[in-house]
């Protein structure tokens, strides 16, 4: 009864955060329809309650569940930027303050204390060297640049707010699909207010959809692009593989969420997605199977399975699309050049502007430096190395590290444990993902994954305490 009750609570947190992003949409709706920016503080106000509602117990959850919609916190041509990173500011706050209160010197160096001091390193580095560029810069974009940065640290240092792990990951994957179903709606059922819909909040398309058919435009998400979108879509499948493989539980919600994110990255026909998966897929069989008995016989079942599911997709008009855009690829720039969609010649004119400039090259162009031609990179290594540097981009590594590393951890890590890390770097290759907020968080869901006691994991939908 007790677990029962437990479960029901766990149950009625994810309903409780539903209704409110349902709330939130709705005023977002009336901000589009009415361009009344009063709207769009209100639905800011929901979302900064949540830090505060039933002791700040939810606010974790409740910053997860909004960062996929943060283009929707954003008044048009008022230069304030979205109200997520105003949220995220006041948690910030909040989190220091509760830090500095609790502290005592007894308590030695801890994880949390080491997080936050690689955290503090690489912020006055980057602060430096925005200064340094001071004039190609914007310190505005630095600070809102370093929250975003900070987020998985303020999970970890946030004694106040719940981290079970089933509910950060469910809300993970509802915030990106209940995301993903907004920007359906408006895109392919309400399609009088599509154009509107584009040019409100994913301006940064509206020229490029303009002029084209919008029945033909591959499925933006809104975040208003189909491979950042898929990229989501595998990187919250992920971690519901790996919660699947660590728990073994929860089987139904948990695959039923893996079924409806793919659905959004087929509908963005996105090519990147197609070879992340499979290259993903793959390396997820092999690793769980590898050592079974009936090893080859499971690998014929997992090939047929891929093989039938091949020949629906092709049978379905809007999804053989991506697999065409795969197989009639003009081959006259080279194999590469075609298969990255001329990214390859975007990172050798950066690389090329770096090492023209060895200093620049040490200490970087500063935190959402000016562009290369208005050209963006690509490629979060690429983004790395032109923002921060080498100096900046090893002590962003580090901080990155730290949620990647203990030296107390309870699991034994196997390579299914990399599958978030494998998604990471492939869609890294070709996507500058490095400060985007939505890859950063989940980093704290990792990290409780591959640190949690298996002793106390045994006791269904307890909330756990980090183990270090």
């Amino acid at each position: 009864m007790v677990l029962e009750s437990k479960r029901r609570s766990e149950y009625l947190k994810i309903f409780f955060l539903v209704f409110l992003a349902i709330l939130f949409y709705f005023f977002t709706s009336l901000y589009l329809h009415t361009s009344k920016w009063l709207f769009l503080v209100i639905g800011g106000i929901v979302v900064l309650s949540q830090l505060f509602v039933f002791k700040g117990e939810y606010r974790i959850y409740s910053i997860i569940f909004y960062i996929p919609a943060t283009n929707c916190m954003i008044v048009k041509g008022a230069n304030i930027g979205s109200f997520l990173t105003w949220c995220i500011a006041v948690y910030f706050i909040l989190c220091f303050i509760a830090l500095l209160i609790s502290y005592k010197k007894e308590q030695g160096f801890t994880y949390e204390l080491k997080v936050t001091i690689l955290f503090g390193i690489f912020a006055v580095f980057s602060f430096i060297t925005q200064l340094v560029n001071i004039q190609t810069v914007s310190i505005i974009k630095y600070f809102s640049s370093l929250l975003y940065i900070s987020i998985p640290m303020l999970f970890l240092i946030d004694n106040r707010a719940q981290k079970n792990i089933k509910t950060l990951i469910i809300v993970f994957a509802l915030s990106h699909i209940i995301s993903n179903l907004y920007a359906f709606l408006y895109l392919y059922i309400l399609k009088d207010y599509s154009e509107l819909f584009i040019e409100t909040f994913i301006p940064n398309n509206y020229n490029s959809y303009i002029r084209q058919d919008l029945s033909d435009v591959r499925f933006p998400g809104l975040n208003g692009d189909s491979n950042h979108n898929s990229f989501y879509v595998l990187y919250s499948s992920s971690l519901i593989v790996l919660y699947l493989y660590r728990y073994k539980k929860d089987y139904i919600i948990m695959v039923l969420l893996l079924i409806l994110l793919q659905i959004f990255a087929l509908l963005g026909g996105s090519k990147t997605y197609i070879m992340v998966f499979a290259v993903s897929a793959i390396f997820a069989f092999i690793t769980i199977f590898k050592n079974k008995k009936n090893f080859v016989l499971i690998l014929i079942g997992f090939i047929l399975s891929i093989l039938f599911i091949f020949v629906i997709v092709l049978y379905i008009p809007s999804l053989s699309k991506v697999f065409l855009r795969l197989i009639t690829q003009d081959y006259r720039d080279g194999f590469l050049e075609s298969l990255s969609t001329y990214r390859i010649s975007i990172w050798t004119t950066y690389l090329s502007e770096m090492m023209v400039n060895p200093f620049k090259l040490l200490i970087g162009h500063g935190l959402s430096a000016q562009k290369l031609l208005n050209n963006h990179y690509h490629n979060m290594f690429i983004q790395s190395l032109w923002e921060l540097g080498i100096i900046g981009s090893l002590f962003l590594f580090l901080y990155y590290n730290s949620f990647f590393s203990s030296k107390k951890r309870i699991v034994k890590i196997n390579s299914i444990y990399f599958l978030p890390i494998l998604i990471i770097l492939l869609f890294g290759l070709s996507l500058h993902i490095l400060f985007e907020e939505g890859c950063i968080s989940g980093l704290l869901i990792y990290y409780l994954i591959i640190n949690d006691n298996p002793v106390v994991s045994r006791q269904p939908d307890k909330v756990y305490d980090i183990v270090v």
